[in-house]
Order: C-alpha cells, then structure tokens, then sequence
C-alpha cells in the first residue's frame, strides 16, 4: 500500500505536484491575495504583481520616514522659535537697558559739569587766582598823583566826575543760568528729573537688571557729584554774600596823603580846648583825588559850615563813610558807585587851616575809628 495523498484537481494539485517533480520550486512573479466579506462568505482573489506591491511598501517607508523627518524639524523649529522669542525679549531688555544707562551716564555727566561750572565760578568769584598771588595785569593800574604811596586801585575807563561805575565791577558776579537757580527753575529741572525717571522705569525692571551694579554705581556717583554740586552752590551763594559785605566794607584810603589827625579827643585848633574828633585828617595837596572807600550809593552831596562841601556814601549793612573839606563834588545823590570811585577834590572848604581830607565812618548810626577799617593807603 502506498501512502500519499493529493490535492483536488480545482486546486491545481496534481499540476503543482507534477511541476514540482520535474522543474523544481520556482519563484512567483505575483501575489494573490483572497478577500472574504463576512456578509456573502464568498472569497474574491486578487492578484498583485510582485513589484507593485514592493514599490508599495517601499512608499510606506518613504513616507513614514519622511513623516518622521518632519515631525523632528518640527520639534527643532518650535524649540528655535522659542529659543528665538527669548533672545528676542533679552535683546529688548537689553536694548532698554542699554537706553537707561545711556540716560544715567547722560545725567551723571551733567552732574559733573555742574561740579565743573561751580568750581569755576567759585574760583572766579572767590578770586583764587589773585589770593595765591598771581594778579592780573589789570589789577596794577596806578595812581600817579602821590609818588612813593601805594596806588590805589582805580578804574582806568571810568569817566572823572561821574557816578556811573563802569560795565565791569571789581566784585566777581556770577553769569545767568550758572549760579544757584531760582525756584521756577529749580522745579522744572526736578520736573524732567522726574519725567525721565517715570520714562525709564516704564521700560526697564531695575530689580532683574544685568548691570545692576554699574546702575548702582552710576547711581552713588551721580548722588555724591549732586551732594558736591548743592554744596558748591550753596558756598557759591555765601561767597557772593561774602563779597557784598566786602564790597560795603570801606577798606581803601579816601586820599593818597599823611595822616594830620587821629580819631579821638584832641585840642581844638581854634578854641585850645580839648574836644572829641570823630575821624580822621588825611592831609593832602588841593585838588588831589578824593575816591570813594568802597561801594555803595551816594546818599547826600551838601555844604555844612564846619564841614564845608562833603559827601555821605550809603554802603548798605548799615555802614555810612563822610567825605568833607572837598573843594569840588563829582557825583550827585543817588548815584551808584563802586570801590574807588572818583567823589570829588580835596580842598579846604568849611572850618579848615589847610587843605585836607576829614573822613568819618559810622556803623549802625555811630561813628568810629576809621583807621581800623582802612587796609590799603
């Protein structure tokens, strides 16, 4: 009995079993595929070339590989792009605070200059310059009326006989817009102060910033340069408080004579009797200059009998000096005048023996030595 068995003939059995006898296995150049819905039961057979449904596959890879390529650079992008916004809010911060740096830098260069300009001026105003010794050539102009005394300091453009001092004063006045500021200014500076401020605030978070300590360093020299500059200032305005005082002070001789007569009780001339002389005489040729002490404004020209033709000059701060004897008056009542100003002409009018200079000061209505005011003859 021989075992085996063999497939149906629908099935192509015997063909197959026959090939395989004589050729040997060989390879398909299709695929069938067999499709059975499940309503009918009923096999439907498909046949499908081999490099089709190769080619298939090989799109499938392709495009999942494709898909997968994409969804990488997706994901790169999205992190570029919020790399990207990132930087992009760090360079705006950066921007903002390279913007208020600028403006601090800006502020505290002001700051400084201000510190500049009021040392100047203070130097200016304080006459530095001259109190170290170095004078200038304009302060050596000299009077040659009275050879071997020290001249005194004089106007050269000034006009003989008139009260109007010339345009420049011998007392350092500070220029407009540099000295203290008034109030209206003072406020709006601190206005735009505040304005520039607010500005900078609104763009930059001063609490996260990435040179907080230059900001605050910036911020401590900008303090210290306004603390100097307010102090400057303020010393700027007491020096030219200083100066007005100075300036009232009479510290220069009237006339370029010798002293005839101290302040004090000496014996009258005429009477022998012993009687206070409430100045000083200062004997000098007829018609030498008579100069005015110090500033101030001319307050009475007149004719007494004893005093003669004298002048009284108002140097504010309660500080009067009396001219008399005076052969010829230069300057009227109200007439503003300076340090060395030209009053009038030494003469012998009034009660006199001789041509001279009598000269009082009077402090707050009471006269006194004028010899311990007088510093330059």
């Amino acid at each position: 009995m021989r075992a085996g068995y063999s497939l149906p003939s629908q099935f192509g059995g015997k063909q197959k079993s026959s090939q395989f006898r004589s050729n040997g296995p060989k390879a398909s150049s299709s695929y069938t595929l067999i499709v059975i819905p499940n309503n009918t039961g009923q096999a439907r057979r498909f046949a499908v070339p081999r490099f089709a449904l190769t080619g298939f596959v090989l799109i499938v890879f392709c495009f999942m590989g494709a898909f997968a390529a994409l969804s990488l650079h997706l994901v790169k992008m999205r992190t570029y792009v919020s790399d990207f916004e990132k930087l992009r809010v760090e360079n705006n911060s950066i921007r903002s605070e390279a913007a208020a740096l600028v403006a601090k830098l800006e502020e505290v260069q002001q700051t400084l200059n201000q510190v500049d300009q009021y040392s100047d001026k203070l130097r200016e105003a304080a006459n530095i310059d001259q109190l170290s010794g170095k004078k200038k050539k304009s302060d050596k102009a000299t009077d040659e009326s009275a050879p071997g005394k020290k001249p005194l300091k004089q106007k050269s453009n000034q006009r003989a006989g008139s009260g109007t001092p010339d345009a420049t004063t011998s007392t350092a006045v500070l220029p407009p817009n540099i000295g203290p500021l008034s109030r209206e200014e003072y406020a709006l500076s601190r206005q735009q102060a505040a304005v520039q401020q607010r500005e900078m605030r609104r763009s930059v978070n001063f609490e996260q910033l990435e040179f907080k300590s230059l900001f605050q360093t910036l911020s401590r020299i900008e303090m210290k340069g306004g603390t100097q500059a307010l102090g400057l200032k303020n010393l700027i305005g007491e020096v030219q408080a200083y100066q007005q005082r100075v300036a009232a002070t009479p510290l220069l001789a009237p006339v370029k004579g010798y002293l005839s007569s101290n302040y004090g009780v000496r014996q009258s001339p005429f009477s022998g009797n012993g009687r206070m002389h409430w100045g000083v005489d200062i004997a000098a040729p007829m018609g030498d200059p008579i100069y005015s002490a110090a500033g101030g404004t001319v307050a009475k020209v007149t004719y007494a009998e004893d005093f003669g033709k004298y002048v009284e000059v108002d140097h504010g701060f309660g500080v009067v000096t009396r001219y008399a004897h005076a052969q010829k008056i230069l300057v009227r009542e109200g007439d503003k005048i300076q340090p060395g100003t030209l009053l009038g002409k030494v003469g012998m009018t009034g009660r006199t023996t001789g041509p001279h200079l009598h000269y009082e000061i009077l402090v707050n209505g009471k006269r006194v030595d004028p010899l311990t005011y007088i510093r330059e003859w």
